[in-house]
Formats: C-alpha cells, structure tokens, sequence
C-alpha cells in the first residue's frame, strides 16, 4: 500500500499519515521535548481502549501540523510543528508492540516498515520518525530495545522516555493475560482507527500565523515556547532568514540544559526566560512578565526592525541555559573553588534576586579568579541582605541588582572592578556588619523565633564546617542538608533546640526568648531529640557523649561541654539555675556570631568582636567591640 499526502488538510490515520513508509517526521531542535506524564499517558491508553470496545468507532484525537522540509529523497520528509507529544507517545506504543512476542511476525514488520526504520533488513536503514536534539539517540536505542538505558538518561525528558516506554509495555502485557488479541486490536485502533486533521502549511509564514495559534489553545504555552514560535514567524515575515538559523542553532541546547537543571515547568521557563530578558534588555520586574508580548514590541516581524540586536538574545538565552545548568547541577563547573561558592550560593533559601546578576557575571568574566571574587562577593550580599531578613521583602533591592546586573551585561567598558565596587557600596548601604549581626539576635524584649528562620539549617551546616576545620578536621556543609535518604551513609540532620521549650527547669517559660534566640539551635538526627528533647541540658549532654557517633558531630559535643563547663555536667541540678543556662547559651552565640562576622565577612575578614550579655539590664543583649 503505497500513499502520499498531497492535500493540504484532510482527516487522516496514522497508517495514511505515514503513507506506509513513504513519509517521515521529526520533531525540530526548537521544540520542547518529550513531556508527557504518567496522567497524559493513562488518557490515551483509555482512549485506545473505548475506541476498542466501540467496533464501528473512528476517534478523532486532534490536529497534526507538520511542515514539508526541502528534500529530493524518495521519503517524503517532515517536521512535527504541532501534536508531537501525542504522535511520539503513539510512535512508542507500536514500537513496544513490535518489540514484544505479541503479535504475529507480519503485524511487526509492518510497524518497522511503515512507522520506525524503512529498509532495515536490506542495511539502508531510514529512520521514519526521530525525536529532536541529543534526546533522539536516547530515543533510538529505546526503539531498538525497549528495555536500554545508560548514563546518557540525565534529563527529564529522558525520564518520561523511560516511563512511557515501561507504562505501556506493562499496560500491554497485562490486558494481553485476559484478552490475547488485546494487542493486535491495539495495533489496528492505533494505526486506522485513530484520525488526525493532518495540516501542511505551505509556506513557512503560514507557520508563523498557525505559532500564534497553538500558543494561545490547549494546554498553556511558557513565555519561552511562545517567543520561540515568534520567531520563526518574524523570520519568514520580515525577511531576516539568520533569524530562524540561530532558533535551530540554539533552542535544542535551551531545552537540553534547561532539562538537565530541572527547569522545565511552565512557571520555571517563564522565570528563566524574564531573567534573561532584564539582562539583556529591560530591568523593571513587572514588564518582565510579559516577555512575549515586549519582545514583539520591541522588535516587530517586518524588514527594518533590530535583527543584528535580536539574533544576539536568542543566542544569550542559549548561554544563559548553559549557565543555568552549570549554577543548578554545578555538573559543568571545573574549578572546585568555584564550584563550592555556587554551593554556598544555591544552598540559600532564596536566589531569584541575583539570578539576573549571576546571569550577567558568567557572560561578561571569563577569567576564573576574577569571576571568583565576585561571586564571593554576591554570595555574601544576598546571605546578608536576603537570607537574614534584612529586606523586608523578597523583591526589595531588585531595582539595584536588576540594573547592575543589565548595565554590566549592556556596557563592554564598565569593569569588574566597577562592579565589585557598586556591590560593595551596596552591601555597606544596606545590610552592614551592624545590621547584620542585629537580624541574628533577639532583644530580650523582642518577638520571633530564630526557630523558624529559612536559612537556619544552612547557617548550622556551615558552622559546622567551620568548627571541622578549627579542630583540624574537614566537612562538607551540603551533607547536612541532604534530605532524608536511606540509601545515603551520611546521617540525617536537623535543626533543633538545645534548650526544649517545654524543659522548664531553669527557665520556666515557654516562650522564653533564650528558648528563641539563634544560640539555642543546634543541629541533629532528629531520633535523639525525640527521645530526650524535653530532658534538662546535662542530662542531653550525657547521652550526646554516650551516642555521639549517631547523634552529633564529635566537635559540637565539645564546643557543646566546654561551654557548659566539664566540671557542671556531673553537678546535675545543682547548678543548672536561669542565670547559668543563660551563660551557657550566650558563650554559644558569641561562637556563633564571630563565626558570622568571618565568613560573611568581606574577603573573611572581620572588623568586629562581638560580645553577648543577656544579663545585663540593657533590652539590647549584644555589643560589637572594634578590632584594632
């Protein structure tokens, strides 16, 4: 049975849409990759099935929009514009079934033939359909043998490759135990039965028109998937061909690295894609929201508008996903230096304020040490700034950031050293040594609860790393916050009180602010707390000696009983008072804070000596004594 497609528009099933093997497809660099999900899957799988049930049943299952590449070769060749997500899923169920022992040989030929590899047997092989990108070799493999998989499984997409590929051979061999011609009537409902409003553009503007329509129906387009349509349009629209040569040439690595990283929501893509675009092109936050309709504004698709500018963004979008795949997975980052100050950057509860900066450090400094200091810099800014609560809101201070980080990008003559200096002014500004150390204490009049500050746990973690290296010892601070992992043969830790609020022995309420304040906080495998977590501090420092290897690290127990004093512990009640766990505690914090003032201190220096005294009668419990 030999077809071609020669209408423009017409319903069709898959058997004539592939005109048994005289017509193949592939999916562009430009598109998104695979993405659909278990629930997707599960929809078409019960489609299959009522189409089954209902004998005289054709399901209409949608459009298909593909657009006739320039070829003299004897297989018509296509790219999938639209619908690809439901044509790959079908791709995958007829090689499942071709891969099984489930249907007759005849039946599997016809798949290889018509819908996978053409003249396979004669060793000229011609892929019928092809996924897009490196995904696609991945792919193939799978097609050959359901069942591979390698280290080259890195991305999400890759994932929802495997998953598909399991879901339907398992969905398959299961409805085959009760019913044999199950797969067989799959195979005929798959290829005949299902129709498509299969549409060939006929010119690439037509394209371009048909992008503005799919962006606006069925599930919601990002930003991201939506500028890419435009341009394709602007470049059949207004003439500039290089346009559509810079789409190919770098949304396939988009998609990759921002695969690779994880960013691959809807949400995700639009942050990214607003990040790039208050870099490049515009730092007021609420504009870039609507990236796609600025971007049509300021560069409309007719001759004359800023191609040159244009072409550049696309291929700093292209950058600017490496960079996001090297800050999220810090897999492409060689320098081991380097490579822990983005740890310690990434490891903050929030980062979306310097993102833009960081996006602009990694295009303008390709020189390692210099772009070393600056992150180092940055790394202490948003802990400062953001991470202690100095901002009163998330997006406070955007407007600076946001205009450094474009003016940087923008200005081939501002410096590194000009940077350097406007984030430092910044930083004495706006969250000083005075400010910051005065967000990490609590007056003894003052509500909150240091308890429930986000960068808690990652302040402990670092600390303990710092006490690692006094004591001659080395830490990584990422290992203790790791989640929860059975597999893993680091300990589980968390952040919890030394002094339990509901231990009212020496200090008798619960809501006392020595039960609140940052000195009180250590970290810990949460079993040990909840078997002794209400008990009083000698009794808690007794079982820590006698289980340390389980509970706590060795060098937090002795910074723990040095500041208790190894004489009191065996004392027991006798000198556990308020005054004594009050000194207990302020001993504590002062390690605390000093060790604050060092490593967030610019260039891990100090000016500052601090000095805790809760018992004095001032409500302000701390003072900062000047280093000479």
């Amino acid at each position: 049975m030999h077809m071609r497609l020669t209408k423009k528009s017409e319903i069709l099933s898959l058997l004539q849409i592939f005109g048994t093997g005289t017509n193949s497809f592939e999916i562009p660099d430009y598109q998104r990759a695979y993405s659909w999900e278990e629930s997707q899957r599960k929809d078409l799988m019960t489609d299959i099935e009522n189409v089954i049930q209902l004998s005289n049943y054709r399901h209409f299952a949608g459009t298909i929009v593909a657009q006739e590449k320039e070829s003299k070769k004897t297989i018509k060749e296509f790219y999938v514009v639209d619908g690809q997500q439901r044509l790959t899923s079908l791709v995958i169920v007829l090689s499942v079934l071709a891969q099984s022992e489930l249907l007759s040989e005849e039946e599997n030929r016809e798949i290889n033939e018509n819908y996978l590899f053409k003249g396979k047997d004669t060793g000229n092989t011609v892929r019928l359909f092809k996924l897009n990108g490196d995904l696609d070799k991945y792919f193939y493999r799978k097609l050959e043998k359901w069942g591979y998989t390698s280290e080259e499984h890195t991305t999400k997409a890759h994932t929802n490759i495997d998953n598909a590929f399991n879901e339907f051979s398992k969905w398959l061999e299961d409805k085959a135990k009760n019913n044999k011609d199950f797969p067989s009537q799959v195979y005929t409902v798959i290829t005949q039965k299902i129709g498509f409003l299969f549409h060939v553009p006929e010119t690439s503007a037509e394209v371009g028109l048909m992008f503005e329509v799919i962006n606006n129906r069925g599930k919601k387009l990002s930003e991201l998937e939506k500028i890419k349509n435009y341009l394709i349009y602007y470049s059949e629209k207004s003439g500039y061909s290089d346009i559509a040569v810079a789409v190919e040439d770098n949304w396939g690595k988009i998609l990759y690295n921002l695969n690779a990283c994880g960013q691959t929501s809807n949400e995700e893509e639009d942050s990214f894609l607003r990040f790039t675009w208050i870099v490049f092109e515009q730092t007021n936050k609420s504009e870039s929201y609507y990236v796609y309709d600025n971007l049509k504004q300021r560069f409309p698709a007719k001759p004359g508008s800023d191609w040159r500018r244009l072409k550049r963004y696309i291929e700093f979008i292209g950058e600017a996903a490496e960079t996001y795949h090297k800050l999220l997975t810090r897999n492409l980052i060689e320098s081991k230096d380097e490579k822990k100050i983005v740890e310690q950057i990434f490891f903050q509860s929030s980062t979306a304020s310097i993102l833009p900066l960081l996006l602009s450090i990694y295009s303008r400094i390709k020189n390692t040490k210099e772009r070393l200091e600056i992150l180092s810099i940055v790394e202490k800014l948003n802990f400062r700034y953001y991470g202690c609560g100095i901002a009163t809101r998330s997006d406070t201070g955007n407007g600076f950031l946001f205009g450094a980080a474009h003016d940087f990008f923008n200005d081939s003559n501002y410096s590194v050293e000009s940077l350097k200096t406007r984030l430092l002014n910044f930083i004495e500004e706006n969250c000083n040594d005075q400010a910051f150390i005065k967000r990490l204490t609590l007056g003894k009049d003052e509500s909150g609860d240091l308890y429930y500050w986000a960068n808690l746990k990652y302040f402990l973690a670092n600390y303990e790393e710092y006490i690692a290296n006094l004591y001659g010892g080395v830490d990584d601070f990422t290992r203790f916050l790791n989640k929860l992992d059975t597999k893993s043969k680091n300990a589980h830790f968390e952040k919890e009180h030394i002094i339990a609020k509901n231990e009212l022995s020496a200090i008798s309420e619960i809501d006392d602010v020595n039960k609140r304040r940052l000195g009180n906080f250590v970290l810990l495998t949460p079993s040990v707390n909840k078997s002794i977590q209400d008990a009083p501090l000698y009794k808690k420092l007794l079982e820590y000696k006698k289980h340390h290897h389980k509970y706590i690290t060795p060098r937090s127990l002795s910074e723990l009983e040095t500041f208790y004093g190894l004489e009191n512990i065996d004392k027991g009640a006798m000198v556990y008072t308020r005054d004594f766990v009050v000194n207990f505690l302020d001993k504590r914090e002062e390690a605390l804070l000093s060790f604050a003032m060092t490593r967030w201190g610019l260039n891990g220096q100090t000016k500052w000596k601090v000095k805790i005294d809760s018992l004095t009668d001032d409500a302000t419990v701390y003072k900062l004594q000047h280093l000479e």
